[in-house]
This record gives C-alpha cells, sequence and structure tokens, in this order.
C-alpha cells in the first residue's frame, strides 16, 4: 500500500492481482487485474495533479508495469485510449519476485531476490543494478526497504545491511542539472549508481528513512565533513567524506530474531524447528559513521507473534495531529531539551499487523516530563523558567512545584521545603493554606516561611505559637 503527498490518494497491491488506486475525497478509483499475485506498487510524484495518473507495481511474475491514463508517450510508450501499460523490466526466473518499487522525480527504484534496479524515465533506461549484500539469508525472510533521501540518494535496508546509493551524471553526458537530463552518451544511459557507503548493524532492519539533527550534533571528522562510510562494526569510523546535509544519521526499525534456525533451513530437531516467541521491535538512530545514538523498545501489541516482515516504518513531514488514544513514543536522541531544529513538523509512523505507533520528536516539553520523571524537579523547574522567557505556553509550573514539595515532604527535607515555598507559591494564597496546615500537621511549622497570610493562615500562626515556645519567621 502507498499514498501521494495530499494523503487523499491510496494505492494498493493484492495477492489476488488487484491493483486499486482510490481516491478517498472523491471515492473514485481506477484498477487493474493483473492475473497474478502483486506485492507492490507506488504512484508517480504529485499524483493528484498529474493528467497521466501513473503508477508503477510489481509482484510474483517478476516483472515492473508502468501504467498510465491514455497516452504514455512520456514514459516511452504511444497509447492512446483508456489505461497504456509499459513493462520496464521483465525479469528472469532466477531474478525473483518484485518486493518493493519507490519512485521519486524521475527515478523508479525497485528490489528483486538479485539486487537493486534503477530506471529513468526521462532517457525511459534502465541504468543500474546493485547486488544484495553478499552472505544474506533468503530475500523473502527479510524483506528489502527503499527510501529516497532526495532526489539523488536511495537509502537501502536490507537484511542487517544499509547501503547508501548516489546517483550522477555519467561522465560525457549532456545535463544542466540532475532534474533535466539529455540524452545518453551514445547507447549507454545518461545516469550512473554508486554505492557510497555499506553500514553493517547488529540487527535485522525493517525500515530506515533519514532524519535530521540539528548541525551542533552531527558527527564530523577532522576536516569538518560530515562522517559517512562503508562499516562492519557500528563504532568503527568512516573513510569516505561528503558535504554535509541536513538528513545526519538514519532512523532505523530494527527487529533481532529470537534464533537463528533461518541461517540453517535443514535442521532435524523438533524443538529447534518449533516457532519461538518474537522480540519486540526497536527504533534505533544511527550516525552515518554506525554508532548508535539512541533508541528504544517499541510497545508493539502482539509483537511476539511477528516477523521482521510484519512492520512498517512511514515518515510523515507535516505537523502531527494525533488522538489522545494513540501511543506516542519518545525515542531518545530524535530531538534535544533545546528543540528539534529540521525535525520540527516531521513525525513518523510504526505501523503493525494490530496496530499504529507514532514517533514524535522530542522538545523541551518532554525534557520537563523526563526530568519529572527522575525527580529532578529544581532543574525541570528551571527550565520551565527559560522556556517561559523564551515564549512558551500552556506549562504547568505549579503542578511540578506541588511534586517537588510532596517529594521534600516524603523525604522529611523541611528546611529544604521551606525555602522552594516561596519561589513556588508565590502570591496563591489558597496553596499557602493548604501547605501551611501540612507543616504544622508535620510539626514543622517553625522551619516555614510565609509570605502570604491569610486568615487561616494567621490562625494556624497563632495556634503554633501557644503550643509551643518556638516562633515563626515571617517575612
Amino acid at each position: 500500500m502507498c499514498m501521494d503527498e495530499t494523503g487523499d490518494i491510496v494505492g494498493t497491491a493484492g495477492v489476488d492481482g488487484q491493483v486499486l488506486v482510490h481516491t478517498l475525497s472523491t471515492n473514485e478509483s481506477i484498477g487493474h487485474n493483473f492475473k497474478r499475485p502483486m506485492r507492490t506498487i507506488a504512484l508517480e510524484p504529485d499524483y493528484a495533479t498529474k493528467a497521466s495518473k501513473a503508477y508503477v507495481c510489481g509482484g510474483m511474475a517478476g516483472e515492473v508495469v508502468l501504467q498510465s491514463q491514455g497516452w504514455l508517450g512520456s514514459f516511452g510508450m504511444g497509447l492512446v485510449g483508456g489505461r497504456s501499460s509499459l513493462v520496464i523490466n521483465r525479469g528472469e526466473e532466477s531474478d525473483g519476485p518484485i518486493w518493493l518499487t519507490r519512485w521519486r522525480g524521475d527515478r523508479i527504484a525497485w528490489a528483486n531476490d538479485t539486487g537493486i534496479k534503477l530506471y529513468d524515465c526521462a532517457s525511459q533506461m534502465r541504468f543500474a543494478h546493485i547486488d544484495r549484500p553478499p552472505e544474506s539469508p533468503r530475500a523473502d525472510l527479510f524483506k528489502c526497504t527503499l527510501c529516497w533521501q532526495d532526489d539523488v540518494t536511495l537509502l537501502v535496508g536490507w537484511a542487517d545491511a544499509i547501503t547508501i546509493i548516489r546517483l550522477r551524471p555519467r561522465p560525457g553526458s549532456v545535463s544542466s542539472s540532475m532534474g533535466g537530463l539529455g540524452g545518453g552518451h551514445g547507447n549507454l544511459p545518461p545516469l550512473i549508481a554508486e554505492v557510497q557507503a555499506v553500514l553493517k548493524v547488529d540487527c535485522m532492519i525493517a525500515g530506515v528513512v533519514p532524519h535530521p539533527l540539528p548541525v551542533s550534533e552531527q558527527e564530523k571528522g577532522q576536516d569538518g565533513k560530515l562522517i559517512i562510510a562503508s562499516s562492519s562494526s557500528r563504532n568503527s569510523l568512516a573513510s569516505v567524506t561528503h558535504t554535509p546535509t541536513p538528513m545526519s544519521c538514519f532512523l532505523v526499525l530494527s527487529y533481532i530474531p529470537p534464533d537463528s534456525a533461518f541461517e540453517d533451513e535443514a535442521i532435524a530437531d523438533r524443538d529447534q524447528q518449533k516457532r519461538k516467541t518474537a522480540n519486540p521491535p526497536e527504533l534505533m538512530l544511527i550516525s552515518r559513521s554506525g554508532n548508535e545514538l539512541g533508541g528504544d523498545v517499541l510497545p508493539m501489541r502482539g509483537y511476539e507473534i511477528f516477523g521482521c516482515n510484519d512492520y512498517v516504518l512511514a515518515e510523515v513531514d507535516r505537523p502531527l495531529t494525533v488522538p489522545e488514544h494513540v501511543q506516542t513514543p519518545q525515542v531518545g536522541g530524535l530531538g534535544t531539551s533545546g528543540g528539534v531544529g529540521a525535525a520540527e513538523g516531521r513525525f513518523y509512523l510504526v505501523l503493525s499487523p494490530k496496530g499504529i505507533v507514532v514517533v514524535r520528536a522530542r522538545d523541551r516539553r518532554d525534557h520537563v516530563d523526563w526530568l519529572v520523571e527522575k525527580c529532578r524537579y529544581e532543574e525541570a523547574l528551571k527550565e520551565i523558567e527559560a522556556m517561559e522567557r523564551d515564549g512558551w505556553t500552556g506549562l504547568d509550573r505549579d503542578g511540578v512545584g506541588n511534586k517537588y514539595l510532596d517529594w521534600l515532604f516524603d523525604c522529611e527535607e523541611w528546611e529544604m521545603a521551606a525555602k522552594a515555598c516561596p519561589a513556588i507559591l508565590g502570591n496563591n494564597a489558597k496553596a499557602w493554606e493548604e501547605w501551611i496546615f501540612l507543616f504544622a500537621q508535620k510539626l514543622q511549622l517553625q522551619v516555614s516561611r510565609v509570605e502570604v497570610v491569610t486568615t487561616q493562615v494567621y490562625s494556624v500562626l497563632l495556634g503554633n505559637r501557644a503550643l509551643c515556645s518556638d516562633h515563626v519567621t515571617t517575612t
């Protein structure tokens, strides 16, 4: 399943051979029965505004089919009337099914059992094939994930490897820019693809997308350039660099298999053949040098019976509005207490057969919540003051302050509680009454510092003076 940029148009491809594109707002649909199980579909960019209404799909037949409304001349086929079809890849039997397609600009990428292939709509030529990582498990056990970071950068997650592919003009081809290429050099395609980096991780990858971090948090080498290189270990440094871009790390949806039975399918032991309880998926931030920046286990319902292929990670680059009943985990490292910078307005969806989890970047409110959770109330109150100076509204200063006083009372830190009262309670007469009564109940009225005196407070003070020789200091 896929959606267009507006979120109004949904494309689906099913094992019954049906491919359907449905517009939610108008309830209009177009579709085609390919009579073979279909596994993937991708809509052309800006589908809603294009007259061609093109999409590309593939499945168990091993073919990649480009369909368009009416004239297909711009895609290399001139047919008129109805919908036109163009097979842009006729796979051999050994190539296996088409598992995934992704379309950005004029470039289409797809994955089959042998690797990744790339097609350029402008030149109407297939221009690259990138082999599947060596010694990988069967392609159908751990699906490939594709994500276009930009018009010339493709991220591939497959099994335990992240591959970064960069497109550039073929030397000698006529090109004014990557978006407007002329013809190729002779019969050669005008584009070439280079594997810029391969990162090996210690998990299986169920999804990978680029995630922006503030420039101050990006990893840089001695020359000031962003580190990005092939690595066989998360902690090994890179040897290849490129100019820093806003996309400075990877958000990875990871899955750790409960056992290694997939490595040997000829196991005779029946106990080992039994299906094991699965591990919950995890979200990790991984730098381009392979270092893990943060992560969290996701509370997915029913994870015990799901495998790597049951999860999907999707990016939504728009403001987040989430109903109260929807879970919204905040993954460690997605943001900082100083704000999320380029990540503001961006959020992610993790989908499973039984639910959806919304993942968003941390902001300063989340930092305050974290400080309160760790009982670091003084720091939380200072952060709230700083946020109020920066124009933040809707902050629960009173709630945090009362939790701080409750915590001090539980710890029997009477002097500290008395010192904190003026700043926390301010001119709130009712709050002063409540806390003075609590001091009196604990027989600690002598340490309190009263700044707001009401009738009730005055009565308590007089009663305390009558009962003991100590007196309360008032200011």
